[in-house]
């Protein structure tokens, strides 16, 4: 009787284990749940961080400590939204002559990529069709994300510039990158035309 009793003492701990570890889950998805729905942007921008982490592992693990960026066939928002993991250069910002050509891509495919890079950033760039050129960053503004113009991102120094959106804040980035070992080029401050910025997300 006494042995019966003693293998039932371990059954009942784990059924309480169990029960507290399930409750735990289940408060945690609540509470995951809850915060998505009242505080989307907090959501997103706590996404946002850990993906900016995981990708600077996985650069320096991966790639030997070199940023890595394929860039795409000229297009519009449409081009960005089949995420296909390029940067598209948008052709509505060629209005304005005087900035060099600007590919972006949306934050979810593979944009947010460049939120972490600083001047001095290595990056290996892959051309639509062409073979892969080694490039440094060379400037970097963060603007409004509504409301700005071509006006906004001219002066960077660089060659060529990208752009994404920042998680969850009304903020884009833009990065300026140069060939390594070249002279940055810059366009000239206060463009003419004004094009809007596309946001995309």
């Amino acid at each position: 009787m006494a042995t019966n009793a003693r293998k039932g003492r371990p059954r009942r701990a784990r059924r309480r284990i169990t029960l507290t570890v399930g409750l735990l889950l289940l408060l945690l998805g609540t509470w995951v749940g809850a915060a998505t729905v009242l505080a989307p942007d907090s959501v997103e921008r706590a996404w946002g961080t850990v993906r900016n982490v995981t990708t600077r592992i996985e650069t320096r693990v991966r790639h030997d400590g070199v940023a890595q960026v394929r860039l795409g066939e000229p297009g519009d928002t449409a081009d960005m939204d089949a995420c296909t993991g390029s940067f598209t250069e948008m052709e509505s910002y060629r209005l304005e002559k005087s900035l060099q050509p600007t590919f972006a891509a949306h934050n979810s495919c593979h944009g947010d990529v460049i939120l972490s890079w600083s001047k001095g950033t290595l990056v290996d760039v892959q051309p639509a069709g062409g073979k892969a050129r080694r490039y440094v960053v060379t400037d970097t503004r963060d603007i409004a994300r509504y409301g700005t113009t071509t006006a906004d991102i001219t002066g960077l120094k660089g060659t060529i510039l990208l752009q994404t959106c920042y998680y969850g804040e009304p903020r884009m980035r833009f990065v300026a990158l140069t060939p390594d070992g070249a002279t940055p080029a810059t366009s000239p401050a206060g463009g003419s035309s004004k094009v809007r910025l596309d946001p995309g997300r």
